[in-house]
C-alpha cells in the first residue's frame, strides 16, 4: 500500500487534492496565476527578440537592395547559379552591371 501511496503522491508532496482537478477556488486560483505566468514569459520574450531585432538592424541592416530582391538571394548573396531559369538575361545584366558599379565606388 506505501508504494501506491508513494507513486501516486510523489516522493515529496502530500496527497492532499489541490489544484485546478481538485475543483476548489483554490485550485483554480493557481492555474490562473499559471496562466498570467505565461502571458508575462511570452511578452518578455517577444520584447526582447524585436530589441535585439532592432540593435542588430541598427549595425548590419537586415534588408538587401532592390537589385538583390529582382535576381534572387540565391544568386545575389550566394553566387548559387542553379535554377535561375525564370529570370531573364535583362535581370541578369542589371545585377553584373550593379556590382561592377558597387566595386569602382568602393
Amino acid at each position: 500500500m506505501a508504494r501506491l501511496v508513494w507513486f501516486q503522491c510523489g516522493f515529496f508532496a502530500s496527497c492532499r487534492r489541490t489544484g485546478l482537478i481538485a475543483g476548489t477556488w483554490d485550485g483554480f486560483v493557481i492555474f490562473l496565476y499559471h496562466l498570467l505566468a505565461i502571458v508575462i514569459v511570452f511578452i518578455y520574450t517577444f520584447a526582447m527578440s524585436w530589441a535585439g531585432y532592432k540593435l542588430i538592424d541598427m549595425l548590419i541592416p537586415m534588408r538587401v537592395s532592390a537589385f538583390s530582391e529582382k535576381v534572387g538571394l540565391d544568386f545575389s548573396q550566394h553566387d548559387e547559379h542553379y535554377g535561375l531559369a525564370h529570370i531573364g538575361e535583362r535581370e541578369l545584366a542589371e545585377y553584373e552591371e550593379h556590382i561592377r558599379e558597387k566595386n569602382q565606388n568602393q
